[in-house]
């Protein structure tokens, strides 16, 4: 009973003594929650269009955002996150000072029981500020209508997570000062606490995409997975973005490891330590070598940066490493002729480091070139990147990488390795022959694809790659991968909607005009059956040769259902089909879909070709030089996959060439080698010319006017040779002047 009271005694005493920092923090949450709610809350005002009700429901809804543990007002995480930095530095700065370490351990207190003192000052304190923050943010919401009752809960919630990652935050900074002498040296080591281990995991994501051409950036590895989560600003961050009861839990974990490690080391820690930069000795090794470790291979990366070459790669690294082996050195024992002590730690750092680098430079672990056998794999999955109004609302955050590599499975992998060959061949003939293989393929294929590759082996392990490679030489195979049933459903999730959708089904058509389907449910349905059916039988093949002119939107009720009751209750705007974003997508419909055309027809739905020759008033094509003789000579404009580069005139109006076209026979022939942006961008399988650029005028629509870009190698012939004289025009007259 006595060590109770005694407990609460010194916990009261030193509650006063840091005072001065719950003034800080008490003004800071007066700024940061109910001020700001005083200021937003009342412009929120009645009008003709909104009714008091709305207003009420936007102040909840602002009250809950801002006292909610999410991303939309982060000010209270911050605030939390300084406060525990200032709070466990103030708590246990004693220990850096001898006088003062002196004094509190010649008190008749027990060391554990002084510990526990302090640990928990650092903890109530702040959480009691907060409480009283929290209880005047509900009194001025209720001020404004809000009721205490509707926000209770989050603001309950928030409170208790907060509290949670804000002990995490002042543990870490607690263990930093068991470990180090002096303020400064705390400060250091709370910085490496808190950035190291998502500073290494991003230096090897980037080492990774430096120097392996088939590292696939998605990969859900240990780095991603697992360290980079090592730190509290990446588990608050990660929190508020995807919170789970994984997470509390792993978070309560490491608070209580990390409060038994600073207990065990302030029992272990020496009172002379005060003042000196490391309180352990063992300490110093077991945290300069990770850090030169780091630093050199840093140091690497940033001169290969600059320039690819292995000899300044080579000496970026030692520069890295010798720099941070003798600065560490020097905070460590603040001597600098203490600078190159410890020689055979620096020379082990130096090799570790630099086997680190030479092993990914020369890839001596063939990371590039390893191929499972097909007898290993279990299943396959291919993601072929050419639908990213898809593929952006799959991506999967905790698995870190898009959802489609898990979805759509491939129980044959043999299609999936012969793509995967060809693509190695193609390395392989750029590696060996340079340009000239470079310049060769681009001159033998068209379609360039990025291919990201996941092969689940039989012991459940997975292996991702990316690769990028013309699919021309494999197009069948690639075609046969993407009409396989199952992995058209999963890349395509309209196309399992049963007939129960068919109601929600409205046409998007040019200038994006939305157009509801008339009819009866057997005309709607049959619009869904025909349009499943021509979806899942298109292929690469014909993709590459059509633009689709039109878009169905395919939603299921439930998902409007939500959608809508969503909306209701955040105060968001009706679903709106115009620019609205759901658990839906609009699918292009493409001019070979007849059955689909002819359904839709009998809905009512007008079908119109998205731009025809008659339409248009004239084309305006544009493009940046050099157009040379060659380029004249290729009829096919095979000069437009090159690269190119800008010609270097004094003045930057005179760039451009361009010349307008208003000849039918020209217009039909610029249109059926050119791709529209109106709808076009929904296939990505027409590869773009990125050396011209089109302006059509048409008449008699709504938007006068469309862009569009010509199918690459497709170029017209009397185009190539009109900009091949406009550009000599040019620079004829530019020499003149």
């Amino acid at each position: 009973m006595t060590s109770k009271h005694l407990y609460f005694k010194l916990l009261r005493e030193d509650a006063k003594r840091k005072l001065w920092a719950a003034a800080l923090l008490g003004l800071a949450f007066f700024f940061i929650l109910p001020v700001p709610l005083a200021m937003v809350l009342p412009s929120y005002q009645v009008t003709e269009y909104v009714t008091l009700e709305q207003i009420i429901l936007r102040r909840t809804n602002n009250v809950r955002m801002m006292l909610g543990f999410n991303g939309g007002y982060p000010m209270v995480a911050v605030l939390m996150f300084f406060a525990a930095v200032v709070m466990g530095i103030a708590t246990f700065s004693y220990l850096h000072n001898k006088k003062q370490i002196d004094f509190y351990h010649s008190l008749p207190v027990k060391r554990s029981l002084w510990f526990l003192v302090n640990l928990s000052t650092g903890v109530f304190l702040p959480a009691a500020i907060y409480l009283v923050a929290i209880v005047l943010s509900l009194i001025v919401g209720a001020v404004n209508g809000v009721l205490p009752g509707l926000v209770l809960k989050t603001a309950a919630s928030s409170f208790l997570l907060n509290m949670l990652y804000y002990t995490l935050t002042y543990i870490t900074v607690v263990l930093a000062m068991m470990l180090t002498g002096t303020k400064i040296a705390a400060i250091l080591g709370s910085a490496v606490f808190f950035c190291f281990f998502p500073a290494v995991s991003a230096l090897s994501r980037t080492y990774y995409q430096a120097f392996f051409q088939t590292y696939y950036s998605g990969t859900p590895d240990i780095l991603s997975r697992t360290l980079l989560k090592l730190s509290p600003i990446a588990a608050i961050a990660m929190a508020m973005e995807d919170l789970n009861p994984v997470r509390i839990i792993s978070v309560t974990a490491a608070i209580l490891l990390l409060g038994i490690f600073a207990f065990f080391l302030y029992k272990k820690r020496p009172s002379e330590a005060a003042g000196k930069t490391m309180a352990f000795n063992t300490s110093k090794v077991i945290i300069k070598v990770p850090l030169v470790l780091a630093f050199g291979t840093a140091g690497a990366m940033f001169f290969y940066s600059i320039e690819s070459s292995l000899g300044w790669t080579i000496f970026g690294n030692i520069v890295g490493v010798v720099l941070s082996h003798c600065i560490i050195e020097v905070i460590y024992w603040g001597d600098f002729k203490k600078l190159f002590s410890h020689e055979k730690t620096l020379a082990v750092c130096l090799a570790v480091s630099l086997a680190v680098l030479l092993s990914f430079y020369f890839d001596l672990f063939k990371f590039d070139a390893y191929v499972p056998e097909e007898s290993q794999i279990a299943y396959a999955s291919v993601d072929f990147n050419k639908d990213s109004w898809v593929y952006s609302r799959n991506f999967d955050p905790e698995m870190g990488a898009d959802s489609i590599l898990y979805q759509a499975r491939l129980e044959d992998s043999a299609d999936v390795l012969a793509l995967v060959n060809e693509a190695l061949r193609q390395m392989e003939v750029e590696a060996r022959e340079g340009d000239t293989g470079r310049k060769r393929l681009e001159g033998e294929y068209r379609h360039r694809f990025r291919m990201d590759v996941c092969y689940t082996l039989k012991n459940h392990r997975k292996v991702y790659r990316s690769y990028v490679l013309y699919m021309d030489p494999v197009m069948e195979t690639a075609d046969r991968i993407y009409t396989d049933a199952a992995y058209k459903q999963a890349l395509y999730p309209g196309l399992c909607l049963d007939e129960s959708a068919a109601g929600n089904i409205v046409y998007r058509g040019w200038n994006d005009n939305i157009q509801h389907l008339d009819g009866s449910q057997q005309q709607w349905e049959a619009v869904l059956k025909a349009y499943q059916e021509e979806m899942a039988a298109m292929s690469f093949s014909r993709r590459i040769r059509e633009n689709p002119f039109g878009e169905l939107l395919l939603i299921s009720s439930e998902n409007i259902q939500t959608i809508e009751n969503g909306r209701e209750t955040d105060d968001i705007e009706p679903v709106h089909y115009q620019w609205g974003w759901y658990e839906g997508y609009y699918y292009p419909v493409y001019p070979s879909f007849a059955k689909t055309i002819q359904a839709l027809e009998d809905c009512g739905v007008e079908m119109k070709e998205l731009v025809s020759a008659e339409d248009v008033e004239d084309i305006t094509i544009s493009g940046y030089g050099p157009f040379d003789e060659e380029d004249e000579e290729d009829g096919e404009g095979d000069f437009a996959a090159a690269e190119w580069t800008k010609p270097v005139y004094e003045d930057d109006d005179d760039l451009l060439c361009q010349k307008t076209y208003d000849q039918i026979e020209d217009i039909e022939k610029i249109l059926s080698a050119c791709v529209i942006d109106e709808k076009g961008w929904r296939n990505g399988m027409t590869g773009i010319d990125g050396q011209y650029t089109l302006v059509i005028r048409v008449k008699g629509k709504g938007r006068n006017q469309v862009s569009g870009n010509f199918r690459i190698k497709e170029v017209p012939e009397f185009v190539v040779r009109d900009f091949v004289s406009l550009d000599k025009e040019l620079r004829e007259k530019y020499r003149a002047e």
